[in-house]
């Protein structure tokens, strides 16, 4: 497998999948957004972050991870910039 594709869904949720379609990805998160296709030749599918995400492609044809962010904001203080 050299090639898998990207897609975006909704609440957060971005999908590997072997069908260029995106046909096989579940429908609680769609509707699903191509975004590119990705080669599994780099280090990050062999031996980094996506390697697990790759096995499970290559288990059961996709794979879905949901991404949720918090932006907090600091207090800003008060008076002259500190060096």
């Amino acid at each position: 497998m050299d090639t898998i594709y990207m897609f975006a869904g909704t609440g957060g949720a971005m999908a590997y999948t072997i069908d260029e379609d995106g046909a096989n990805l579940p429908k609680e998160h769609s509707p699903w957004r191509f975004r590119r296709a990705v080669s599994t030749d780099g280090l990050t599918f062999k031996q980094g972050t996506d390697k697990a995400a790759l096995e499970e492609v290559k288990a059961k044809g996709f794979v879905v991870a949901i991404f949720n962010m918090t932006i907090e904001s600091m207090p800003m203080k008060q008076g002259k910039p500190e060096d």
